[in-house]
């Protein structure tokens, strides 16, 4: 593994990043395409263990605290945590980050765990629902780029405030709402999927930001970590295949073409599912339920739960 030092300070921002505007070619992009166009993009590493970017991440990439992507808000009358932002708290995050409203994104992961890829998704998510779209996410994130022997740097760049926002435009059809989960939940929608894995599922386990074990009603459990697959030898995690994906959700009893909402405990788990319906197997159709099972189970909201 190569990690360099950089002997200057690196001052970045979208714009001395970006030499010309680019256009990312996918929602997924490798390790070789980024090499030859990582002076055009800005990269994002998110992270929730933030002491490992310092040990090695991509030359040049920022870090976003994992726990900074969601937020705290007071709504519908109940006090929530883990949600998304509100249009002027991301577009302040990004700035922050340098990004600019013209930048091609790359969000990168640390990379050695499911859950890393899921913190990608869920940024990923929240660019989509602001409506910006030239954002991609890193397959196998900074450890795959390490292991294949790529430079690696110890140092943060100095960034420079970026003027990115977004118009204000919303994607609602990517974010579920309780009420529409309540009506897939009253019409015995078999479209409803719990990402989390089975303890959870079964009410074995559970969160203390969930107030109530179990499941909602007719959900179909795939556990998150069914969706990717895990190099052996180097520990690389990635998407299986479209065609193993497909047949992953056909098999849970889940037509993939058809609308489908997905959650887990807060809605992080459920933007990796999110991410294989709508960007990998093309169901424009399918809603992460932003704040899930955390929302679904507040005290005095008598929203139905069940345990096998």
């Amino acid at each position: 593994m190569l990690v360099r030092k950089l002997l200057c300070v690196t001052v970045l921002s979208a714009s001395s990043l970006n030499t010309w505007a680019l256009d990312v070619p996918g929602s997924l992009v490798d390790t070789a395409w980024l090499a030859d166009n990582l002076k055009q993009v800005s990269v994002l590493d998110v992270r929730k263990d933030l002491k490992s970017y310092d040990t090695a991440h991509i030359p040049g990439s920022v870090l976003i605290n994992w726990k900074k992507v969601r937020v705290k808000r007071h709504q519908n009358g109940y006090d929530l945590i883990k949600i998304v932002p509100s249009k002027a708290e991301f577009e302040a995050q990004m700035q922050a980050a340098g990004i600019n409203k013209d930048s091609a994104v790359v969000i990168s992961f640390k990379g050695k765990a499911s859950k890393d890829l899921t913190f990608a998704t869920r940024l990923f998510w929240t660019f989509q629902y602001f409506d910006y779209n030239n954002v991609a996410l890193l397959e196998g994130g900074t450890h795959k780029w390490a292991v294949e022997k790529r430079e690696l740097s110890t140092e943060a760049p100095t960034v420079v405030k970026g003027n990115f926002s977004v118009s204000g435009k919303t994607n609602e059809d990517i974010l579920a709402t309780e009420q529409e989960v309540k009506s897939a939940v009253d019409t015995g929608s078999d479209s409803i999927i719990d990402g989390r894995t089975p303890p959870y599922f079964t009410g074995e386990k559970q969160k203390d930001y969930v107030y109530a074990k179990g499941h909602i009603p007719t959900a179909h459990n795939i556990s998150h970590l069914n969706l990717y697959q895990t190099d052996t030898k180097t520990g690389v995690i990635t998407h299986k295949s479209p065609e193993a994906l497909k047949a992953l959700f056909t098999d849970a009893g889940i037509d993939v073409s058809k609308p489908s909402i997905i959650y887990c405990n807060s809605g992080h788990y459920s933007t990796g599912h999110w991410f294989v319906l709508n960007q990998l197997l093309g169901n424009d159709k399918a809603a992460s339920y932003d704040a899930s099972m955390h929302e679904w189970t507040q005290a005095g909201k008598n929203n139905p739960v069940k345990i096998p």
